[in-house]
């Protein structure tokens, strides 16, 4: 058994904040009216999303 390497823990931290903020900006672009043209604030990002559909 190898212990854990620092660069394989720092990719697997990126990608699980990664996943966690892929996952919070679907739930607020699920949750947003179909008319809506912004989103609503994203308090962990600081920011709105446009919300373009195709």
């Amino acid at each position: 058994m190898r212990l854990p390497q620092t660069l394989e823990a720092i990719v697997l931290h990126h990608c699980d904040n990664l996943d966690a903020q892929s996952a919070g900006v679907a739930q607020l672009l699920a949750a947003s009216a179909p008319d809506a043209v912004w989103s609503e604030y994203d308090k962990l990002n600081n920011r709105y999303y446009r919300i373009v559909r195709v």
